[in-house]
């Protein structure tokens, strides 16, 4: 029996089981397989070694008169208006963390829908994902501690908002206006 075929799951011929880029791949299995927690550490020190960033995500709420949802920020010096939304947890999607701080900040339990943008600023390291979503009930049941008020905008004249998030409004727009034909087909 040939060396190839004891390895034939490599799909190598005898030709180039003999290169040595295939049996230096061989010989880095058989190593790896002596010993597994070798891949456990290479592992680790490659996710310390990858860039890391921070994430964001708010959720973009209309009501019935087509007006957005928009909270008063205690911690945004500059831009204090925009959309209820927060951090994205450890372990945790940018979906849930907008559902979760819907909740917490506004208590509203919403749908969260359209992924509808991204910003990334590599300067920082954080990403911002604005979702659109939908909710049964538009009734404000709380602010969280770190808002000063909330107020539903008329989406043509909005306050003091991040650039990234009025243009995050303008293509909600733009997908809201989409949305009624889609449903009727």
């Amino acid at each position: 029996m040939t060396s190839c075929a004891i390895h034939s799951y490599t799909g190598c011929t005898m030709s180039n089981w003999q290169h040595p880029i295939t049996r230096l791949r061989v010989r880095a299995a058989h190593i790896f397989r002596r010993i597994p927690w070798l891949i456990s550490f290479l592992q680790r020190l490659y996710r310390i070694l990858q860039p890391k960033f921070t994430a964001g995500a708010v959720g973009l709420l209309f009501n019935d008169q087509g007006q957005i949802l928009l909270v008063e920020h205690i911690f945004h010096p500059r831009h204090p208006w925009g959309p209820p939304g927060g951090w994205v947890d450890a372990n945790e999607t940018p979906i849930r963390a907008v559902a979760r701080e819907m909740n917490e900040e506004v208590g509203l339990h919403v749908q969260v829908g359209e992924l509808i943008h991204i910003e990334f600023l590599p300067a920082m390291r954080h990403m911002t994902f604005a979702y659109l979503c939908d909710a049964a009930s538009h009734n404000v049941n709380h602010l969280s501690p770190e808002l000063i008020g909330f107020a539903w905008h008329d989406p043509d004249s909005l306050p003091n908002v991040y650039p990234f998030i009025r243009e995050a409004v303008q293509i909600a727009l733009a997908r809201r206006a989409l949305s009624p034909s889609r449903s009727q087909e």
